[in-house]
Formats: structure tokens, C-alpha cells, sequence
């Protein structure tokens, strides 16, 4: 998420982390944009992790779990 240039309280959220600057912790908040930014970059992350997998489809768990969910989009 430092990569994709996610800001630090939206990575805290995340993550579930507590931040220890309470003033910034108490007066962040994380725009819709933001969090949009965030998920897209972490598609992309998966989308590109599972494209260049050498792994045959039928010898990973994850697969056969996140097919189905891919499908209710």
C-alpha cells in the first residue's frame, strides 16, 4: 500500500491498526475516493499475483475459493 501512495491512516484502517498519534487518529478520516484508490490498487495486486501464477488451477485451495466470489461481481 506505500507503493500505491495509500495514505497512512487509510493503510491503519486496512490493516485494523491503532494509530499512536491520537490527534491524527482522532481527526483522520479516509474519503470515499481514498479507499476506492485502495481497493483498486489491491485488485490489481491480486489480479496480477493470480495471472502469473505457475501453479495449476486444481492444486491451489485459493482458487477454487475465490472463483465463486469473482463471479458476484
Amino acid at each position: 500500500m506505500i507503493d500505491d501512495g495509500v495514505p497512512e491512516i487509510a493503510q491503519a484502517l486496512r490493516l485494523g491498526h491503532v494509530l499512536a498519534d491520537k490527534v491524527q487518529e482522532t481527526y483522520s478520516h479516509v474519503a470515499r475516493a481514498v479507499e476506492q484508490r485502495l481497493l483498486d490498487a489491491l485488485q490489481t495486486r491480486w489480479d496480477k499475483a493470480t495471472a502469473d501464477s505457475t501453479t495449476p488451477p486444481e492444486q491451489t485451495t485459493w482458487r477454487k475459493v475465490a472463483q465463486p466470489l469473482c463471479q458476484l461481481d
